[in-house]
C-alpha cells in the first residue's frame, strides 16, 4: 500500500516535471483527497499549488501555499514557499497580502532568499501606497550590501519611490549609481530614462541631453522609443527643429503626445500650415485628451495675425469646450486682446472679465486682463470703470511690467474726470521698480497732464517739474508741453522766458497750438501795455492760418484775437478801427463766446 501511495505522488510529480499541469493538478489533488495524514502530503500540496499556479488558478494556488505554510512551517523549504505565495498575491494585485506574507519572516531567511524577500516586500509596500515602509525595507535590503540583480532592482525601486515623493536629487543619485555600477543590467537603460525624465522636469536641459545621448548611443534595448520622444522635446526646446523631427520619426509615445510635439516643432520652423494640420488633427481625433485644449490654444496663437477672427473663435472655444483647463484664463485674455485690437472694446471688456474671473487665473494673467480692460473702458470714456479696473490690477499684482502704466492711467482717469488733486497724487506715486518707465508715449502724456493738473492747483513750480519731464520723454506731446511750460513761466512772472517760448512755438509750425501761442504772446504784450506790438501780434492770428478760410480749430483764437486787438485799439484811443474789429468779429464768429462781449462794447457807446 505504501508503495502505491508513493507511486501516486510520483505520478503527480512526474506530470509537473513534464509540464502536464492539468494531470499534475488532478493527480496531486486526488492524492490529497485520499491521504490526509500522509508523510508526502506536504509534497503533494506543493505539486498541486505549483500546477494550480501554472493553470491560472491563482486563488487555489494561494490557498494551497497558505495551507502548506500553516501545516509545515518548520519545513526547510518554507522560505521558498513564502516567496512563491507572496509572488502569487503580487500577481493578483493583492499587495498588502503579499507584504504580510514576508514582513514577519524576511529577516530570518538565508541571505539570498532574504534579499529576494525584501525586494518583494518593498514592491508590495510600494504598490499598496506605503512609501515610507517601502523605503525602510529597501534600506534593510541595501544594508545587506547586495550585488548584481538585487542591487539593481533595489536602486531602481527606491529611485521610483523617491521620485514620487519629489526627492528627485536622491532619486537621481540612485538611478545614476545603477547606470554607472551595473551598466549591463537590463534596468540600466530604464534608470537612465528615469534620470532624464527627472532632469527634464527640473528644467536642466543640458543634463537631459547628456543623459539621453548616453542612453541612445549605448543601448539597443529598453525604453529607446520613449527616450527619443523625450530627446525630441529637448531638441525642440533648443530650437533644433530638423533634428527634433528626425527623432520623432523613430520615437514612441501616445499618438496625441507625438502629434502635439510635431505641431510645436512645425510651428517653431514657421511651417504654420503643417503645424495647424497637426493641432487640428489632434483636436478632431482626441477631443478629450489632456493636450487638446493646448492644441486648440496653439492653433489660435498661430492664426492671430493671418486670421484674427478665427483666432478669436478658437481662443473662445478653449474657454467653453475646456472650461476646466488651466489655459481658460489665458485664452480668454487672448480673445480680449484681439477684440481690443479689432476696435471692439465692449466685446473685449466682456472677455477680459472672464479672464480675470477664471478659477485658475494666475496673478500675472489677471493683472494683464484688468489692465487691458482699464484701457478699453478709458477708450470708451468710461473713466470711473477704467479707474476701478486699474485699481483692481494694482491690488492683484503690485509689481510687474504693467504696474507703472497702471499708476499713470489712474492719473489719466482722474484727469479726465477733472479731479486734478487726485490725478496729481496718482502721478506722484512711485514706479513699481526703479528704472521701470512703461510706455514712452504714456510717460510723456502723463507728465504733461501732471503738469496741467499742478497748474490747475496753482502749483507752478511743480507744474514746471512735470513739464520738463514731459519734454525729456518723446516728441509726441512736445509742442503742448512747451506751451504749458510757457504758461507756467508766465504765472511765475518769468515774463521774458515765457514770451520767448511762446514766440518760438508760434514760429515753429502753423498748428492751432501755434495760433494759441501767438495769441498768448499778444496777451502778454497787452498786459505790459505794449499795445501796438500786441495789435500786430493779434492780427497775425486773426488774419493768418488761412484768414477767413482757416479751419474750424483756429476760429477760437481768431475770434479772441479780434476782440483783444479791438481792446488794444481802444486803449490807443483809436475808436473807429476798434469798432470795425468788433463788427468783423460779429460777422465772422457770431456764435463765439466773444461775440456777446463785442456786442456789449458796441452798444455801450464808448466807441462814439
Amino acid at each position: 500500500a505504501a508503495e502505491g501511495e508513493r507511486a501516486a505522488y510520483l505520478a503527480a510529480y512526474t506530470a509537473l516535471e513534464l509540464k502536464d499541469y492539468r494531470a499534475a493538478y488532478r493527480l496531486a489533488q486526488d492524492f490529497l483527497n485520499r491521504h490526509r495524514q500522509h508523510e508526502l502530503r506536504a509534497d503533494a500540496q506543493l505539486v498541486a499549488a505549483e500546477a494550480a499556479g501554472k493553470l491560472g488558478k491563482r486563488d487555489r494556488a494561494i490557498e494551497l501555499y497558505t495551507n502548506l505554510l500553516q501545516s509545515s512551517a518548520s519545513d526547510p523549504r518554507a522560505a521558498q514557499w513564502r516567496l512563491r505565495l507572496s509572488a502569487m498575491h503580487r500577481d493578483a494585485g493583492q499587495w498588502e497580502a503579499a507584504a504580510r506574507v514576508l514582513e514577519d519572516s524576511a529577516d530570518s531567511l538565508p541571505t539570498a532568499e532574504r534579499q529576494d524577500a525584501l525586494l518583494q516586500l518593498a514592491e508590495g509596500e510600494k504598490a499598496a501606497g506605503d512609501t515610507q515602509a517601502c523605503l525602510g525595507t529597501l534600506a534593510r535590503l541595501l544594508a545587506l550590501k547586495p550585488t548584481g540583480n538585487p542591487l539593481a532592482r533595489a536602486l531602481y525601486l527606491r529611485g521610483e519611490v523617491l521620485t514620487e515623493l519629489g526627492k528627485t536629487a536622491e532619486a537621481n543619485a540612485d538611478f545614476t549609481r545603477l547606470a554607472q555600477s551595473l551598466p549591463q543590467h537590463e534596468l540600466a537603460p530604464f534608470a537612465l530614462y528615469a534620470l532624464a525624465s527627472n532632469q527634464s522636469t527640473a528644467g536642466d536641459a543640458s543634463q537631459v541631453e547628456h543623459t539621453l545621448k548616453n542612453l541612445l548611443a549605448n543601448y539597443q534595448a529598453g525604453p529607446l522609443g520613449q527616450a527619443r520622444f523625450l530627446y525630441a522635446n529637448v531638441l525642440y526646446q533648443n530650437k533644433q527643429y530638423d533634428a527634433a523631427l528626425r527623432e520623432l520619426a523613430q520615437a514612441e509615445a501616445p499618438e496625441p503626445d507625438k502629434t502635439f510635439l510635431v505641431g510645436m516643432v512645425r510651428a517653431g520652423k514657421q511651417e504654420d500650415r503643417d503645424a495647424l494640420k497637426a493641432f487640428d488633427g489632434l483636436i478632431a481625433q482626441f477631443p478629450r485628451h489632456k493636450l487638446a485644449p493646448q492644441a486648440l490654444y496653439e492653433s489660435a496663437w498661430l492664426l492671430r495675425k493671418p486670421n484674427p477672427q478665427d483666432a478669436i473663435k478658437r481662443f473662445q472655444r478653449v474657454t467653453t469646450e475646456y472650461a476646466d483647463s488651466p489655459l481658460t484664463a489665458e485664452a480668454a485674455l487672448r480673445a480680449g486682446e484681439l477684440l481690443y485690437e479689432a476696435s471692439q472694446p465692449q466685446d473685449a471688456i466682456a472677455w477680459l472679465a472672464k479672464a480675470a474671473q477664471a478659477p485658475s487665473v494666475s496673478p500675472e494673467v489677471k493683472a494683464q486682463a484688468l489692465h487691458l480692460a482699464g484701457w478699453a473702458q478709458y477708450d470708451l470714456k468710461r473713466y470711473k470703470p477704467a479707474l476701478a479696473a486699474f485699481d483692481q490690477q494694482l491690488a492683484t499684482l503690485r509689481s510687474g511690467p504693467l504696474t507703472t502704466d497702471a499708476l499713470r492711467m489712474r492719473g489719466e482717469c482722474f484727469f479726465a474726470l477733472e479731479q486734478y488733486a487726485d490725478a496729481l497724487r496718482a502721478y506722484n506715486e512711485p514706479a513699481a521698480a526703479p528704472g521701470e518707465n512703461g510706455l514712452p508715449s504714456l510717460q510723456s502724456l502723463a507728465a504733461l497732464h501732471a503738469g496741467q493738473a499742478a497748474a490747475q492747483a496753482g502749483n507752478w513750480d511743480e507744474s514746471l517739474k512735470w513739464l520738463d519731464q514731459a519734454l525729456e520723454s518723446d516728441d509726441t506731446n512736445r509742442e503742448q508741453a512747451q506751451y504749458e511750460r510757457a504758461w507756467a513761466l508766465a504765472n511765475l512772472k518769468r515774463t521774458n522766458e515765457a514770451k520767448q517760448l511762446f514766440a518760438q512755438l508760434a514760429d515753429t509750425s502753423g498748428s492751432p497750438l501755434a495760433a494759441r501761442s501767438r495769441f498768448m504772446l499778444g496777451e502778454m504784450q497787452f498786459a505790459h501795455k505794449q499795445y501796438e506790438a500786441a495789435v500786430r501780434t493779434f492780427f497775425r492770428v486773426a488774419y493768418g492760418y488761412g484768414g477767413r478760410e482757416a479751419p474750424q480749430e483756429y476760429h477760437a483764437w481768431q475770434s479772441e484775437s479780434l476782440f483783444e486787438a479791438a481792446r488794444c485799439l481802444e486803449e490807443l484811443d483809436r475808436k473807429e478801427p476798434a469798432k470795425k474789429l468788433y463788427l468783423e468779429l460779429l460777422e465772422r464768429f457770431p456764435e463765439s463766446p466773444k461775440a456777446r462781449h463785442a456786442r456789449t462794447r458796441l452798444q455801450s457807446g464808448v466807441l462814439r
